[in-house]
């Protein structure tokens, strides 16, 4: 689901969770546009061994998703 959170609050979340799941912080703008879109990134997952993998960095946009919107 796509955030309308203030563009701060996006950042800080992608790069608390960035240093979390340990993927570089290059990525920032790979895990906004994931997060901004709503998209998955394991549904882009080319089965190639990239690194970081795409389902790695899901991991990084569900944190980042669950931090901007914590279960009620």
């Amino acid at each position: 689901m796509p955030t309308n959170r203030p563009d701060d609050a996006v950042s800080a979340a992608i790069w608390k969770s960035l240093k979390a799941t340990g993927i570089h912080s290059g990525f920032h703008v790979i895990v906004r546009q994931y997060v901004l879109s709503g998209r998955n990134p394991a549904d882009d997952c080319c089965g190639g061994f990239c690194s970081p993998c795409m389902i790695e960095m899901q991991r990084t946009v569900d944190m980042v998703r669950e931090l901007l919107n914590p279960p009620e």
